[in-house]
């Protein structure tokens, strides 16, 4: 049975200085119960979300603002293009949640 990282006094990736990032991560997740492994992923998810919920309303304020037009002379579409590396697709589908998320009810 694997050791939890509680049983390993919290020690999540000591001993590991000489690895990179990746390998130690590999390390970790191996030495993981399902059900921690589980909760982690859940975990992340709702960062993520939470992370994804903020970008959106920050976009949407650079786009009620114009700041891409007034700073730079591009649309807020070429400007997340440009600025955050998006495909076309994905910047004009982000800045139309952006622009949805003002006609939304708060939950």
């Amino acid at each position: 049975m694997k050791n939890s990282t509680l049983e390993r006094g919290g020690e999540v990736l000591g001993g590991m200085e000489n690895q990179d990032p990746a390998s130690m991560l590999a390390t970790h997740l191996e030495g993981l119960f399902d059900d921690e492994l589980e909760q982690s992923i859940i975990d992340l998810k709702h960062s993520i979300d939470a992370s994804t919920a903020q970008l959106l309303m920050r976009i949407a304020e650079l786009d009620r603002r114009q700041i891409p037009h007034s700073e730079h002379l591009l649309s807020s579409t070429q400007w997340l293009k440009r600025f955050c590396h998006m495909t076309p697709t994905e910047a004009s589908g982000t800045l139309k949640t952006a622009r949805a998320l003002a006609h939304m009810p708060t939950i």
